[in-house]
């Protein structure tokens, strides 16, 4: 569970933070994995200066990319290149004003 390590973590177009899952918010079937639209908590591994989030920080995400494949109701089999999340707040906002380098397999 703790060694799934996120490649980016986007913060409005920053996506500079890199960090590790701490916990899911929310399990699937009782099984302990991460799918898309998933949140979770993870924590700051790095970040780069004069950002408005620092190391070592809490954090919420939602999962918007995972290397793992998953397969859709219409049959099609979609997967990533990295683990990607989106912080997000209390309510379940995003935090960022927009994303950069997200698209869906489907508009391609």
């Amino acid at each position: 569970l703790f060694n799934i390590r996120l490649e980016w973590i986007h913060n409005n177009e920053n996506p500079l933070w890199i960090g590790d899952l701490k916990r899911i918010l929310k399990e699937n079937n009782c099984l302990i994995i991460v799918l898309i639209g998933d949140v979770i908590v993870a924590v700051i591994k790095d970040a780069f200066p004069k950002m408005p989030l620092e190391r070592l920080e809490v954090i919420r995400d939602v999962i918007v990319r995972t290397c793992k494949e998953f397969k859709c109701e219409d049959g099609i089999i979609i997967r990533y290149d990295d683990n990607v999340a989106v912080i997000i707040d209390q309510k379940g906002n995003p935090k960022g004003t927009r994303l950069l380098r997200y698209r869906s397999p489907r508009s391609i």
